[in-house]
């Protein structure tokens, strides 16, 4: 079982999220709107994947990112159930071998590094950076900060 707290939760804060362009951004305030990490990532290498869906083909390279986001998706809910304490096992992703799998190799870590769970599924921004992240969790492993911010729904492809 893992400990939910509740003591940083004010500094965290709900931003809004639009869509611009097929590019992420958040809402800071009233005159400030950042990028998501995950959009300056992808325009960092829009190149990359397109010399790769040009080399695979669109059909094989849509084939293989729905796959990949698929399979993101479905481990990321069973994760996302497993930390708040929920039967992830209930879900109906749980019974993909793949996805059974790929939890078991990262419960072990889980189990044995994380003692508090401070955040999921909330915004951060830099006003140094001006940038805007979604993160998965934030948690203490053993003592330090970890912040967890990839998301395998969107980063696999």
């Amino acid at each position: 079982m893992f400990t939910h707290r509740d003591d940083y939760k004010s500094c965290f804060l709900d931003l809004q999220r639009k869509q611009i362009d097929e590019s992420r951004y958040y809402q800071v305030d009233d005159q400030s709107l950042y990028p998501s990490v995950t959009s300056v990532i992808s325009f960092i290498n829009r190149a990359k994947f397109a010399d790769w869906r040009a080399r695979v083909g669109n059909e094989a390279a849509n084939a293989k990112t729905k796959h990949a986001t698929t399979r993101g998706t479905s481990l990321h809910l069973v994760l996302e159930h497993y930390i708040q304490n929920n039967d992830y096992k209930a879900l109906p992703d749980w019974e993909k071998p793949l996805i059974q799998f790929m939890f078991n190799a990262a419960k072990w870590h889980l189990d044995t590094r994380v003692d508090n769970i401070f955040c999921q599924e909330t915004t951060m921004f830099s006003n140094r950076l001006c940038l805007a992240v979604q993160l998965t969790s934030s948690l203490r492993l053993m003592g330090s900060w970890q912040s967890l911010t990839s998301d395998l729904r969107e980063t696999q492809a």
